[in-house]
């Protein structure tokens, strides 16, 4: 492979091991694969992708005749776990680490930065391997927005520094926070998130009859939600003690103090049978179920209901923050320096106060996020920001510039739902 020096390189990561729905279940994010790979197409640069086979072949059957042949680096997903005992929760727990171990996934990596030789490498999921093969090199982290959903269109977030650890939103949180506004546009920050909650009615039909049974469920206790992740996912595995979803919301209710019960939502991918629920519940008397037609999707507008949140490492703590809410991350996340992490304090987890919310709504609505609508009409939109990651020592500082911010921006971020 002969590659000029002076033409930009950019290099896709895709975690490549296997899941336990399909081989090719990371095909999902092609999306913004494509996007970047456009962007440095426009650049007149080079862009490849690493990832398991499964998803290298899919990924270049999209190929148009007109296009160049797209570059690949295919990585075996057995021989990643081999290291691992073929235990899939291990590797998961190590991709939390130091990412220092001599494993088939780090000599394949170290391979392809010698060979390639990347500008820029862009992944969607945590991985201390990639961390530490290609330290030195810019990174890219990319994931949905963690703002406030709620039938909005889709947002893409962009972090230099990490994604679940390392991240911005973890080593500035204090910055985001504090950044200065006007009162004009906190105002108007306000209005906007408020005018998204009262219009999530509208999205979801049976909101209304769910927060008429959160009600019923919990008289006067104190309402914790407690919002699950399918258990295949590597932040799952990874991020936290490794227990079984069962187990994992049994231990958070138990944990809860007096006064307080939990009540589960569910990832539209992945909920526990009502024979397991009821076995729950019969356990665990601060444990309450919701009907299933409730549980599913409905964890950010019940927010509104509830009086705190305790998550694993799921974005859903951001919207929960924004709205004032007590929350608990359990496991690594980068909401851990924005809360506390056992659930038996979330009755004193530190809420944000409204300017802090406005403040930390205006950073992820500037340049750390993008409708991906305007990504796919515009790839070019993304160069700027390679630009600021690929030519700063301290990328950080550019994504947290203000000085062009508007609430005109917010306002595009967000589409009325009223």
């Amino acid at each position: 492979m002969h590659l000029d020096i002076n033409i930009m390189r950019v290099l896709f990561f895709l975690e490549p091991v296997i899941f336990h729905l399909t081989p090719d279940f990371l095909s999902c994010h092609f999306m913004w694969a494509d996007i970047a790979r456009r962007a440095v197409i426009e650049r007149g640069g080079v862009f490849a992708m690493a990832a398991n086979a499964e998803v290298c072949q899919r990924w270049q059957a999209l190929q148009d005749e007109e296009d160049e042949e797209r570059m690949v680096f295919p990585l075996d997903s057995f021989k990643v776990l081999s290291a691992f005992g073929y235990r899939r929760a291990d590797y998961s727990t190590a991709l939390y680490g130091s990412g220092a171990g001599a494993n088939y996934l780090s000599e394949e990596l170290r391979e392809i930065r010698q060979r390639f030789r990347p500008d820029l490498v862009i992944a969607t999921s945590q991985s201390s391997f990639v961390q530490h093969v290609f330290a030195g090199i810019p990174m890219l982290n990319i994931e949905q927005a963690p703002m406030p959903r709620l039938g909005q269109p889709f947002r893409t977030a962009f972090d230099p520094g990490g994604h679940q650890t390392k991240s911005i939103l973890e080593t500035h949180a204090q910055r985001i926070k504090s950044l200065p506004l006007s009162d004009g546009d906190r105002s108007h920050l306000r209005a906007l998130l408020d005018s998204t909650y009262h219009g999530a009615v509208k999205i979801h039909p049976h909101l209304a009859s769910a927060e008429s049974e959160l009600r019923r469920l919990c008289g006067g206790a104190k309402i914790a939600i407690l919002a699950t992740q399918p258990p295949d996912w590597i932040t799952y595995e990874g991020a936290g003690t490794g227990a079984e979803v069962e187990n994992m919301l049994y231990a958070w209710a138990e944990r809860l103090p007096n006064g307080w019960v939990g009540v589960p939502t569910y990832h539209p991918v992945h909920r526990l049978s009502a024979e397991m629920e009821v076995a729950l519940a019969r356990s665990c008397p601060k444990l309450r179920f919701l009907p299933p037609a409730f549980t599913q999707g409905l964890t950010e507008p019940l927010l509104t209901h509830a009086d705190g949140l305790v998550t694993l490492s799921s974005s859903s703590a951001m919207s929960a923050l924004l709205l004032g809410k007590h929350v608990v991350v359990t496991g690594k996340s980068p909401y851990n320096t924005w809360c506390l992490s056992d659930p038996q304090d979330i009755a004193r987890s530190p809420t944000l106060s409204p300017d802090e919310a406005m403040s930390t709504l205006a950073f992820l609505c500037h340049r750390y996020s993008h409708l991906h609508e305007t990504l796919v009409a515009e790839p070019g939109r993304l160069l700027p920001l390679i630009d600021a990651v690929t030519s700063s020592a301290n990328p950080a500082e550019w994504f947290m510039d203000m000085s062009d911010w508007s609430v005109e921006r917010a306002y595009s971020l967000f589409a009325s739902i009223n």
